[in-house]
């Protein structure tokens, strides 16, 4: 079942690292995972950014 995320929009958005590639603000939200797991990489755009992901992202970071 996938639950409510952890943090508001706002905390979530306040939280993230910003930088600018190629004239594009591009915004990252890292989470630690388990040691040694591997990396993965979701990726979405404008509007929502990647509040689409906070509702599973706690989930995936128990395995990457």
């Amino acid at each position: 079942m996938i639950k409510e995320p952890k943090q508001s929009l706002s905390r979530w958005h306040r939280d993230m690292s910003r930088f600018v590639f190629r004239d594009h603000d591009i915004a990252v939200k890292a989470f630690d995972g388990p040691g040694g797991a591997e990396t993965l990489l979701v990726i979405h755009g404008f509007p929502t950014c990647s509040w689409d992901w906070a509702w599973i992202a706690d989930g995936l970071a128990k395995r990457f």
